[in-house]
């Protein structure tokens, strides 16, 4: 199982309203990761961590349409 299939597994358990955001989520979360090598190639520190937190948004949306319970609960 490569990482194109394993990074596409998870939004295909979700409901079908939130399966097609979750796909997107996830291929962009990996067009980001592969682009991560350039940054980290060339030792372009600032470049690598502004990807990163790039990332870490992608993976808050993702978790996001996991949950199920309200914010004020």
């Amino acid at each position: 199982m490569g990482t194109s299939h394993s990074s596409l597994f998870l939004p295909s358990l979700l409901y079908s309203t939130k399966q097609e955001k979750g796909t997107a989520i996830a291929k962009e979360f990996q067009r980001l990761t592969l682009g991560m090598d350039k940054p980290a190639k060339s030792k372009d520190f600032q470049g690598f961590i502004e990807a990163q937190k790039k990332g870490a948004a992608y993976f808050q949306d993702f978790f996001a349409l996991l949950s199920d319970v309200p914010d004020e609960l």
